[in-house]
């Protein structure tokens, strides 16, 4: 145990060094653990139950999963889970009292090595769980079920090989099946879309890969289903302001950058942009300042320095034609 003391402080200090570099700093991420206990509570044992019934039945598998944009400790959903979970730690106890310790032990290693990533700890409405944040955890259930099945086979070896031959070829099927759905981007997002309408973070990505693909009308419709959702999310505002400046609609772009730098003000991309919209609209004076703020926040920012340059040119040249 005190082997791994020096590796625990290590990881320690790390943690702190990354939440003290947002914004607010650690005693701001510390405060922000008092709110919404209830919730965070309820949403984190979803996360114990979802995980585990995903790592058992790998079906529906997806990026992102979005029932409710908003949710709420009453949610049943949240409810099933927490009743699931809490069958599961009794049937654990209930075997640990009488002999068998294994099932215990593999659900409290699951539970803490799963803390750091459930609501407890990052509460986002949107991601509320991730199936990559199981993959750690999922070694103590998978201890488990060796240790199960190698008491069966030591009982009835040919049962417990035909279980496992069979298992293995299920696995090896969904795990054909799966890698379909990451054929590519559009794939991937689109099947997501499908399965979960409420995700802001699919449709903003389906629409970057309509994008990449010159399908600008379709990526255009998926950037403002993402910020009908929410409209505060930058990356979606963004994206869909510099759609609309291709297609030289540029007030509207105007306006959808303006929404992006409301939620994010420290978007650089999204200033030089601006810089560039205003600009093609004949408004130097503002895109100076536009540019002016991008390499305020990415001093090494080239383009917004060489456009900078250019609306100071441009600038000079109205003032020179009395405009």
């Amino acid at each position: 145990g005190l082997r791994l003391a020096p590796f625990f402080a290590l990881a320690l200090a790390a943690g702190l060094v990354g939440v003290g570099r947002y914004e607010g700093g650690v005693a701001a991420a510390a405060a922000d653990l008092d709110l919404y206990p209830g919730l965070r509570i309820l949403l984190s044992v979803f996360g114990l139950a979802f995980y585990l019934v995903k790592t058992v039945l790998p079906f529906g598998l997806y990026p992102q999963y979005v029932w409710n944009p908003d949710p709420q400790p009453a949610d049943g959903l949240l409810i099933v889970a927490a009743v699931l979970f809490a069958a599961l730690a009794a049937g654990a106890l209930w075997a640990w009292r009488r002999g068998w310790k294994a099932p215990a032990v593999a659900l409290a290693v699951y539970a803490v090595t799963l803390a750091p990533v459930l609501s407890l700890v990052r509460l986002d409405r949107q991601q509320i769980v991730s199936d990559h944040h199981s993959y750690l955890a999922s070694i103590a259930v998978a201890a488990m079920a060796a240790t199960g099945w190698r008491r069966w086979h030591e009982r009835r070896p040919s049962p417990a090989v035909w279980a496992a031959a069979a298992t293995l070829v299920l696995l090896a099927g969904l795990t054909v099946r799966q890698i379909g759905f990451w054929e590519d981007s559009e794939t991937l997002w689109r099947r997501t879309v499908e399965a979960y309408p409420l995700s802001i973070t699919a449709h903003n990505n389906l629409g970057r890969a309509l994008a990449e693909r010159g399908r600008v009308d379709e990526a255009i419709e998926r950037f403002e289903a993402a910020v009908e959702l929410q409209p505060d999310y930058a990356h979606a505002q963004y994206n869909l302001g510099s759609l609309l400046m291709q297609q030289e609609r540029l007030a509207e772009a105007e306006t959808r950058f303006r929404a992006a730098l409301d939620a994010e003000p420290r978007m650089a991309q999204a200033w030089s942009d601006l810089g560039n919209c205003v600009l093609r609209q004949g408004r130097a004076a503002e895109a100076i300042e536009a540019y002016e703020r991008a390499l305020e926040i990415a001093p090494e920012f080239e383009d917004a320095r060489h456009n900078l340059g250019v609306a100071r040119q441009v600038l000079e040249q109205q003032r020179a034609a009395g405009r």
